[in-house]
């Protein structure tokens, strides 16, 4: 797949055939053409993540500039990453003609969870608490943990 960037009208064209957009090289390609002696126009994405697997690519872009889909019916599908616009709008203006074209996102998945259960999620509470009253006891000298907290909890206080 090929791009066409255009600083001028700040528009990236994609190459006929091309049914399929994936954000990283997009995003690739666009540095390559900076450093071809096109750093002088208005930045066109701004990134987070994508450099390491746990983390997708967020690509947004920036300053008016757009992508243009092939000039023909078709579904293009926008893979590796989370495409959007710095303050909202479509990414994506029409080539010029009239033609159909259906956009399709995959948004990677992002599983970050945990469990206050215990069980297979980690240990439970009472394991944690059991952990930090084994290392108190061992690392303070003199009365153990147990001992001191009986001895607040049994102490009348004024």
């Amino acid at each position: 797949m090929a791009y066409t960037f255009n600083g001028v009208t700040k528009r990236i064209t994609l190459s006929a055939g091309t049914v399929t957009l994936d954000l990283l090289d997009l995003h690739s390609r666009w540095k390559e053409w900076l450093l071809l002696g096109n750093a002088g126009y208005e930045q066109a994405f701004r990134a987070v993540g994508g450099d390491i697997p746990a983390i997708p690519l967020y690509l947004f872009i920036l300053n008016g500039w757009r992508i243009v889909p092939q000039s023909a019916d078709h579904t293009l599908t926008v893979i590796n990453g989370v495409f959007e616009v710095d303050g909202g709008g479509d990414p994506f203006v029409d080539p010029v003609g009239s033609f159909k074209i259906r956009i399709n996102r995959e948004a990677p998945g992002i599983a970050i969870g945990y469990s206050t259960t215990g069980g297979s999620a980690g240990p439970s509470a009472e394991a944690i608490a059991a952990a930090v009253w084994a290392y108190t006891n061992r690392v303070i000298t003199g009365p153990t943990a147990e001992q001191n907290a009986d001895a607040l909890l049994s102490r009348t206080w004024p």
